[in-house]
């Protein structure tokens, strides 16, 4: 049988607090900062893109489906550009 080290998320959390300081809760955010940033551009610009030239052709009439599909369009380009910086994370962490 193994133990665990903690008995809760908030005993870890304490634990950490206490032994780390409060830099220790943030040690290591940057780089996941920096990675949600180009993320999260990609997404609102190709959802925005979109969502226009949809409406641009379609009218108002189909607002659901412009949503859907320039969001769909969007995830798809986030996706695209974003996933191989996250299997490079993924495999230098392993």
């Amino acid at each position: 049988s193994t133990s665990r080290m903690y008995s809760t998320s908030f005993d870890c959390l304490k634990a950490a607090f206490q032994y780390e300081g409060l830099q220790g809760l943030y040690r290591g955010m940057l780089p996941s900062l920096i990675a949600v940033g180009p993320e999260k551009f990609i997404k609102y610009t190709v959802n925005d893109l979109m969502r226009n030239s949809i409406r641009r052709e379609a009218g108002q009439s189909y607002e659901w489906l412009t949503e859907y599909v320039s969001g769909g369009c969007a995830g798809a380009c986030q996706l695209l550009v974003t996933n191989p910086l996250e299997i490079t994370k993924i495999r230098l962490q392993m």
